[in-house]
């Protein structure tokens, strides 16, 4: 398996234990810490787009989880500064 395979496969990971909208604890840092992985590789960067990110909103067991999207709109438009979202189960 190639890196890029792998890294689809991680992606994926995080996407389908987020389908209720919201990110276990345990999985928030390896989630932060990919999000700066792949940030830092240009080649990468369009995994970023769906990629779910974790919130403050959170309860002892998970976090609501956000999904970047890419040209949403205005009204969608959830974090500033090259990213935008959109709630992970919508």
């Amino acid at each position: 398996m190639n890196e890029k395979d792998a890294l689809g496969e991680v992606i994926q990971h995080f996407k389908i234990r987020c389908k209720a909208g919201r990110i276990p604890l345990p999985e928030i840092a390896p989630s932060v810490d990919l999000f700066g992985w792949i940030s830092a590789r240009e080649k990468y960067l369009s995994n970023l787009w769906g990629f779910p990110v974790a919130t403050e909103d959170k309860n002892e067991q998970s976090a609501l989880a956000l999904e970047l999207v890419h040209n949403a709109k205005v009204d969608e438009m959830l974090l500033a500064a090259g990213g935008h979202a959109r709630y992970a189960d919508s």
